[in-house]
């Protein structure tokens, strides 16, 4: 689903602010240029503003379906306004169990609903790829059975972010430092055994020209035959740019697959 579109849209509450546009006429614009998933980050809003500005949205388009930023609460009081989570590092080392738990069943009864991570080296892409989804098999056999669910059991990761890739305001705070395009080369060639046949979101600063640049490093790795079949995808803070020039990302991002 998300790998289909190529490009994963982020509505960023707080770049709306600065460039003084209004989320729904954003969201209204992502729908014409043929957009159905995006992420929806609001660092300054608590779960039940959240959830409601989220409820608004879905009401307004209900055909844009939407990826929660770390809300997982939100998401376990309400999961049918959200067809997926995205969670950092710091999010996922701080679930707790009960919560975790929730997760995995929620994620065992949607085969839709999608689970997403962040990574920002090597070592946490790795380990991100290594979690596999073995224990939603056992969830499906007892849907209902949470108590029971193992203590510290891995979540399975339907896409996993790397980045930042370049350097980014989105995030003025607390951000890792950004990778070079020679670690991300690096990155990619020692994990491509992991990625073959992933979806791997590229994250951080993106702008149609480092979206080239990371293409070509792509194609160059995929000529070699190490990432023949990974399923990029581009994160972009769609509010920070207008209509011509994101459609002309997606047929830069088209590109890479023909």
């Amino acid at each position: 689903m998300l790998a289909e579109q190529v490009v994963y849209p982020i509505l960023d509450l707080d770049t709306c602010h600065k460039t003084e546009r209004d989320p729904f006429d954003v969201i209204a614009q992502w729908q014409e240029l043929g957009l159905r998933l995006y992420q929806l980050r609001a660092k300054g809003l608590q779960t039940v503003p959240y959830a409601d500005l989220a409820a608004k949205l879905r009401r307004s388009f209900p055909e844009m379906r939407i990826i929660a930023n770390d809300m997982v609460d939100a998401v376990i009081n309400d999961p049918g306004q959200f067809c997926g989570l995205h969670l950092g590092q710091s999010d996922v080392a701080g679930l707790s169990d009960a919560r975790r738990a929730r997760l995995l069943h929620l994620r065992a009864g949607r085969s839709s609903f999608l689970l997403g991570t962040s990574t920002h080296n090597l070592n946490q892409l790795s380990a991100a790829l290594n979690q596999r989804p073995d224990v939603l098999n056992d969830l499906r056999a007892l849907p209902g059975d949470i108590a029971n669910t193992r203590k510290n059991a891995q979540l399975p990761w339907d896409y996993v972010a790397l980045g930042p890739c370049y350097p980014t305001h989105s995030k003025p705070t607390g951000m890792d430092p950004v990778l070079t395009i020679e670690e991300i080369r690096f990155i990619l060639m020692e994990a491509a055994h992991q990625l073959q046949g992933k979806t791997l979101v590229f994250i951080g600063g993106l702008t149609r020209a480092r979206i080239a640049e990371l293409l070509a490093v792509l194609k160059g790795l995929r000529k070699t035959g190490s990432t023949d079949t990974i399923q990029p995808v581009f994160a972009l803070i769609g509010a920070a740019m207008d209509a011509t020039e994101l459609r002309k990302i997606l047929i830069q991002c088209a590109s890479y697959s023909d």
